[in-house]
């Protein structure tokens, strides 16, 4: 069993972040890992943009149906609940993104685009992780930040250093945060996206599990990460 430990150095880097880019691989996938921090960051005065890879358009058990127009619509008014008006959608087709080394064509522009200090998304690497969406997306914007500053790779002009990586849910979380002040926000948030029926029991579990590590009721936990970590990194810990 895995001994879950916090860097505290690592926390508190995560809080000061001033410029936040969310990269969710469909509507709903950031509220549910970083809704709490999120509202937070927003109420601290950081600059946060919200990227939505996929449209979710087969997030259903209904054969026929197409949930696209739908599920843009509700992750609008969830971002608007965190108040994050910076929401931005590539529409590519429910679980059909590229490989990896082609959305990284698509998410680099836009990462430089924004020049973020920290980038939040799922952690691909999640123990029995098999949705398509989750391990493209994670492994893209991983790629992304460890090619953000060489200009020869990828589109978009480099504008600022690297930035930071917080991955979530993850197997090792090294960042647990707080959400007690955010928490009835984020659920309030998870509720627009009425089409998912999402479990706000396990979600409320989980947060109060992590919450025993952020002498907390209610946290989020992260896996944060340096972009000089993301290739031939060998952790002793």
């Amino acid at each position: 069993m895995i001994t879950l430990k916090e860097n505290k150095d690592r926390r508190n880097e995560m809080l000061s972040a001033r410029r936040i880019l969310a990269i969710s691989p469909h509507p709903d996938d950031s509220e549910i890992i970083a809704g709490g921090f999120l509202f937070k960051a927003v109420n601290g005065s950081a600059s946060v943009r919200l990227l939505v890879v996929t449209d979710g358009a087969k997030g259903t058990r209904k054969k026929g149906e197409n949930l696209a127009e739908k599920r843009k619509m509700e992750q609008l008014k969830s971002a608007g609940i965190l108040g994050i008006g910076d929401v931005k959608f590539l529409g590519i087709g429910d679980t059909y993104t590229p490989s990896p080394r082609q959305l990284l064509d698509l998410l680099l522009p836009e990462m430089r685009d924004f020049s973020p200090d920290l980038v939040i998304t799922n952690d691909p690497f999640l123990r029995y992780e098999v949705h398509p969406d989750h391990i493209n997306v994670g492994l893209a914007v991983m790629q992304s930040v460890l090619f953000f500053e060489f200009p020869n790779i990828g589109n978009g002009e480099v504008k600022s250093k690297a930035p930071s990586l917080a991955l979530s849910p993850s197997d090792e979380p090294n960042v647990f945060i707080n959400i007690d002040n955010e928490f009835e926000v984020k659920l309030n948030a998870l509720k627009e996206h009425r089409s998912q029926n999402l479990d706000l029991n396990w979600i409320t579990d989980l947060s109060k599990y992590y919450g025993k590590y952020a002498n907390s009721v209610h946290a989020e936990a992260f896996r944060y990460l340096y972009p000089h970590e993301l290739h031939l990194s060998i952790h002793h810990e």
